[in-house]
């Protein structure tokens, strides 16, 4: 797998280069793929094709993120675990958060709150993709000086040990996904035969 240029902003000023994308298309036989937010995924294309010579925008493929996944688990296996939504994610929290009920020390009284399970669904994603966990929580909070600080992280902590074992073996968010995408490219094909 050959590794193109990053994408990183809008579709106007996007990294990649064109000129570049034609004279790789021009001098391989294997498929281009272009990874871009789901947002851009029809813009990049149109003007990626618009913007290189015919012959070799049968070989150029604009994916995002989802679309991307959908391929390698269909190639390489779907996960395990049934993947669950933002309102799934939610549900989720909301379970967890009734099994530590009297048991949060600075969120204690937040927890019925609406909007509060969306809230701890978006900081413990965050921390989660940084590949942190409930042990790495925890181990910040002792190296902190009693308060408000320490208090959240010990907080955190509870909520995503919750967090995770609502989910358990049966269900899997965004950031599981990413995980068993990450395991199963080397699986995937057409991931070994094109470029990236």
């Amino acid at each position: 797998m050959n590794h193109a240029h990053h994408h990183g902003g809008c579709a106007d000023s996007c990294c990649l280069q064109v000129t570049d994308l034609s004279v790789r298309l021009g001098r391989d036989e294997a498929t281009l793929y272009v990874i871009v937010p789901q947002y851009l995924t029809l813009e990049m294309e149109l003007k990626l094709v618009d913007s290189i010579a015919p012959a070799g925008s049968f070989r150029l493929q604009v994916l995002s993120f989802d679309r991307l996944s959908h391929r390698v688990f269909e190639c390489a296996g779907k996960p395990e675990h049934m993947l669950v939504d933002d309102q799934g994610r939610v549900m989720l929290m909301m379970r967890a958060l009734a099994g530590l009920d009297g048991e949060l020390c600075l969120y204690g009284g937040a927890q019925n709150r609406p909007g509060f399970a969306e809230k701890c669904v978006q900081q413990l994603e965050a921390f989660r993709q940084a590949g942190l966990t409930a042990e790495d929580l925890i181990s910040q909070a002792d190296r902190q000086e009693d308060g408000v600080y320490q208090r959240k992280l010990r907080d955190f902590a509870l909520l995503l040990n919750a967090y995770e074992d609502a989910m358990g073996n049966q269900f899997a968010d965004g950031v599981v996904q990413y995980q068993v995408l990450c395991d199963r490219l080397k699986d995937a094909p057409f991931v070994k035969e094109g470029e990236f």
